[in-house]
């Protein structure tokens, strides 16, 4: 029972009672070597080729080794939720690194670790975080269940390297994604509309503050530079008129609000905000163009422990997004994108030397730890002033 919609809304107010039965089926593993994303190494070789790197493969990366077994023993969960693993997960990142620092040693005996740290210093990542795990930097925030701030910081050698983590639902999903870069171009040379459109959305909730203190000031400097912007906030956020106005039909993104790793929620008030969020079930459906996607919003970055299909940001790329900027846990008003965003238009880098940049300048917890990138950090997307790249392909002398 309760009270149906009438003209001025299509949505009622009901009242339901009802039992939920619910299963729970518990498999045993053979071993403890557990991919969320499996294959995603299968990627390597061909990313190698089109960018003209090298390749690092190693099975002692992997979190869920055998040894995992007696650190890991008696906990419920993973470092995610059981902060006794984060001293075990780290020594695996700390060995990571050591094999990264070895790989730069042998190009400097060839002579050529000056032009690759000169230049874009493209370190993808390809593989899930139990495969190549983040490092879990503390302390771990009091309101969440999630422990840690899992970061993929080390990678990048103190910001030395510029570092994007190459994942999505499965491996077919992150084999497009890649194609989505490498032929970035042809998928969207003839629509100058979406090319010069970057597209603003701030959240209801004190998201408001960074609606008028930096997306409406920005929106409106960045049309010297050639772009068609708009900005979206309270009473036109929510999921359905988002839809209908094709505010996501844009080159760029950029969503400030609050967020869960299964959904972000511009539109909170009112009685119902459930049926207006942005979550994995509705998005997963959508279709984007090649979108760079930017989001300061609490953990909508979040992978670590849970499967790919519950996490929005990658919703986001199985949808067709190029690239996700996100945080693995809780942020604050520290967490602009000024500086990332400077770096993309002026300065026309790829999407992982400008989160590399920002990480040079602002340094300031927890979003210094916890931002992240998805997608390939070569990827470096169309500005009206700078035109197309080459995606990170070598230039042939």
């Amino acid at each position: 029972h309760g009270f149906k919609g009438g003209f001025f809304s299509s949505r009622g107010l009901s009242i339901v009672d009802f039992t939920v039965n619910i299963t729970v089926i518990i498999d045993k593993l053979v071993n403890p070597h557990l991919p969320i994303i499996p294959k995603l190494s299968m990627l390597a070789p061909y990313l190698a080729a089109v960018h003209g790197g090298i390749i690092m493969a190693d099975e002692n990366f992997s979190l869920t080794d055998e040894d995992y077994i007696e650190y890991a023993s008696g906990y419920p969960a993973g470092p995610w939720y059981s902060e006794e693993i984060h001293g075990y997960n780290n020594r695996k990142v700390n060995y990571t690194v050591s094999k990264i620092k070895e790989t730069l040693t042998l190009l400097d005996e060839k002579d050529m670790l000056n032009d690759y740290l000169s230049g874009p210093a493209w370190l993808a990542i390809l593989g899930d975080t139990n495969m190549i795990p983040m490092y879990y930097y503390q302390p771990s925030q009091t309101d969440i269940y999630d422990r840690g701030l899992p970061s993929d910081n080390l990678y990048s050698l103190n910001e030395s390297l510029s570092i994007g983590r190459v994942v999505s639902y499965n491996v077919e999903d992150a084999s497009l994604l890649l194609d989505r870069t490498l032929f970035y171009k042809q998928l969207c040379d003839d629509d100058t509309s979406w090319l010069n459109s970057f597209n603003f959305l701030f959240g209801e909730g004190f998201g408001e503050t960074a609606g008028v203190f930096h997306q409406i000031p920005y929106s409106k400097e960045i049309r010297k530079y050639g772009f068609n912007t708009n900005v979206y906030g309270d009473l036109r956020n929510s999921r359905e008129i988002i839809r209908k106005l094709g505010v996501f039909n844009s080159n760029y993104i950029e969503y400030m609000g609050h967020g869960d790793w299964f959904w972000f929620i511009p539109s909170i008030y009112g009685l119902d905000y459930y049926s207006k969020v942005f979550d994995v079930a509705h998005m997963k459906n959508w279709v984007f163009k090649p979108s760079v996607f930017l989001t300061a919003a609490c953990l909508m970055g979040r992978i670590d422990g849970i499967p790919s299909y519950m996490n929005i940001g990658l919703t986001l790329l199985h949808a067709g997004c190029n690239c996700f900027i996100g945080a693995t846990r809780e942020t604050g008003q520290e967490a602009g994108l000024t500086v990332l965003e400077n770096s993309l238009l002026l300065n026309d880098t790829s999407i992982g030397e400008a989160l590399r940049a920002e990480k040079q300048i602002d340094k300031e917890p927890p979003t210094y730890y916890v931002r992240v990138l998805y997608g390939d950090p070569a990827f470096n997307p169309y500005e009206p002033i700078n035109g197309f790249s080459n995606q990170g392909r070598p230039i042939k002398s």
